[in-house]
């Protein structure tokens, strides 16, 4: 970094998340923000400072007056299909629905790679609802980069609570305020590889925030303040990696939350089997559901390559259990 690019970085004001590679503007006052905890101490939770959340380039402003979920009907433009689903396909898809919907959308960035790529979430919430009474959702997807699926099932997951196009998704969608990030490792996805640019296993670093994700996720969870997060991943394509499991973390709503998703799946055939573990807290769920007692839930999903069509069925395997984490939280 130049010394021009370092000093114009210290320059900048913390509002909201994140860690010292980021560059953030503030949500507009318009737009009816969370309450975040603007410059309250964060030593607990990382060491880097933060700083706050910024629109990606070109999507438009909300609106102060915004009509409600029942009365828009743009198309939603269809996620990404491509099997890498890389920052470079995903990363536009983003840009056109906040176009599309910009009554409802939202993207924020969070931070930035080790190697200087964006970390971009999606915020999808009902229009002209006060913000404190809503449940708010995280779903953290591909911290392994090699886990495609992962980032398949969470923007197809975006697209449909954006769409709701059932009565049941139109209730959620009312009571439901979802973040969606759908590449937490985008070196590691841009080059189908597990592990971050700097070698770091990004789910064995919670606590530990050697990685720039990792302390971009942390303070994104912090300053959000999810009453659930869904950490999303895939066990990798083989034939002998074990079951599809929802782990759950935090307390009761994290074990019915693993419950429900095991029963979603069972209903449409799929077996995914619900427990709740502890020890080893660097990994994201434990971290949050242990540490801090915010509820979290570990979802992996897995397709065997052997039988045709298991990728897809993996895919909706996950959206099964997604929405049925949306359905009970919105209770």
């Amino acid at each position: 970094m130049s010394r021009l690019a370092f000093s114009l970085f210290l320059s900048v004001q913390v509002v909201l998340v994140v860690p010292a590679f980021a560059q953030f503007v503030p949500l507009p006052e318009k737009y009816e923000s969370p309450q975040l905890s603007v410059r309250e101490s964060n030593s607990d939770l990382v060491t880097s400072p933060s700083v706050p959340v910024e629109e990606m380039p070109r999507s438009p402003q909300l609106r102060a007056t915004r009509p409600t979920v029942a009365t828009r009907s743009t198309a939603i433009p269809r996620p990404p299909d491509g099997f890498y689903q890389t920052p470079d396909e995903v990363y536009p898809w983003m840009d056109t629905v906040a176009r599309a919907r910009p009554d409802r959308v939202r993207l924020l960035r969070l931070g930035q790679s080790s190697q200087g790529r964006a970390m971009w979430a999606m915020e999808i919430r009902p229009a002209g609802r006060t913000p404190a009474k809503l449940k708010r959702l995280a779903v953290i997807c591909r911290q392994h980069g090699n886990e495609p699926e992962a980032t398949a099932s969470g923007t197809r997951f975006a697209a449909q609570f954006l769409a709701a196009a059932t009565p049941q998704a139109r209730v959620l969608a009312e009571k439901v305020i979802l973040l969606v990030v759908p590449i937490a490792n985008p070196d590691g996805a841009a080059r189908y590889q597990r592990r971050t640019a700097q070698n770091i296993d990004m789910n064995r670093d919670w606590g530990h925030n050697h990685s720039p994700e990792v302390r971009a996720l942390t303070q994104m969870v912090k300053s959000w303040k999810p009453q659930l997060v869904i950490d999303n991943h895939q066990w990798l394509p083989f034939e002998k990696m074990p079951p599809p499991m929802a782990e759950a973390s935090g307390g009761q709503l994290a074990r019915g939350v693993a419950q429900n998703m095991s029963m979603s799946n069972a209903a449409r055939g799929f077996y995914l089997a619900a427990r709740s573990r502890w020890g080893l807290d660097s990994l994201c769920h434990r971290f949050w559901g242990q540490r801090f007692g915010v509820p979290a839930v570990l979802l992996e999903t897995r397709h065997r390559p052997s039988v045709q069509g298991a990728r897809a069925q993996a895919i909706e395997q996950a959206l099964s259990a997604l929405w049925a984490a949306t359905k009970t939280l919105g209770r």
